[in-house]
């Protein structure tokens, strides 16, 4: 969950809340899928994993995601990995506290675009790249 619904501070009235709430959200599944579509393929783990238990409280997300601002951890050896690296970079975009300051859709369309990942051309909707 986003942290301004955590912590009670979203504009319930401001429809672009909602959007910068699903930022968030996207954030946490390009993690989800990243750690699952690779060569290294980890273990299936809910985000935030290795901070709370398997059926967090509202009050340890809070925790967690407000007062501690952790956010899942991306593992270092996908630094060595071209695409993951670049997702890495937009992950961390999305999660940003201020949702002012998250990447719109827009935006991430265009940095996947300036930052070249068209070159991993997509065939019968998987990408043709191999993870290292």
């Amino acid at each position: 969950m986003a942290p301004e619904i955590l912590d009670g501070s979203i504009n319930y009235t401001k429809f672009d809340s909602y959007k910068m709430v699903d930022m968030y959200c996207f954030g946490l599944i390009i993690w989800e899928v990243a750690r699952r579509t690779s060569n290294r393929a980890e273990e299936y783990q809910l985000p935030y994993f290795q901070h709370v238990s398997h059926d967090p409280s509202m009050d340890d997300m809070r925790k967690v995601v407000c007062t501690d601002s952790i956010r899942p951890t991306i593992a270092s050896w996908w630094s060595e990995d071209e695409l993951l690296t670049l997702l890495s970079s937009l992950m961390q975009e999305c999660w940003r506290s201020n949702p002012w300051a998250r990447l719109s859709a827009l935006r991430v369309k265009k940095n996947i675009i300036r930052k070249g990942l068209e070159k991993f051309e997509v065939k019968n909707g998987f990408p043709n790249h191999t993870f290292a």
